[in-house]
């Protein structure tokens, strides 16, 4: 008769395994948070500065017409 091995069976995670893998999940939670957050400021910072370039080549006075808060 020929006998067969018997399939890999997979050890059950250890605390301390799991314990790491919720600190994994935690901290690319956190860096991804920050991402998002760097990744907003620098697209108002671009935003900011075509605003500022735009009014700086266009003047003060073109830019803001008097009055153009009373409309």
């Amino acid at each position: 008769m020929e006998q067969r091995a018997q399939p890999v069976r997979v050890p059950e995670p250890t605390r301390a395994l799991l314990r790491e893998r919720e600190a994994q999940r935690a901290y690319r939670a956190a860096r991804e948070a920050a991402a998002r957050a760097s990744t907003a400021r620098g697209i108002l910072l671009v935003a900011l500065l075509v605003w500022a370039a735009s009014v700086w080549r266009a003047g003060l006075g073109r830019a803001f017409m008097p009055g153009w808060w009373h409309r």
